[in-house]
């Protein structure tokens, strides 16, 4: 999964973390490069973070509720 986020963005460092303890690979993306710059474009968010997670994306609040009920991974 991609995650678009800022260096001072709380909700995105706690999502990040959640999902991390959970066994998800996070690939993060910051929104100040042209990758991120073209995620935010494309999907008009106006808030971070921004998760796209198998053809789905989630913005702001919605990632933190995601991260809080998805499943640990086992490995």
């Amino acid at each position: 999964m991609k995650m678009v986020s800022g260096p001072y963005c709380g909700r995105c460092k706690m999502a990040k973390q959640i999902l991390s303890q959970k066994g998800y690979i996070v690939n993060e993306i910051m929104a100040d490069t042209e990758e991120g710059k073209e995620i935010i474009d494309k999907t008009q968010a106006k808030e971070l973070p921004i998760l796209i997670n198998e053809g789905k994306i989630l913005k702001g609040q919605e990632v933190i509720d995601f991260a809080n009920k998805a499943e640990k991974i086992k490995r």
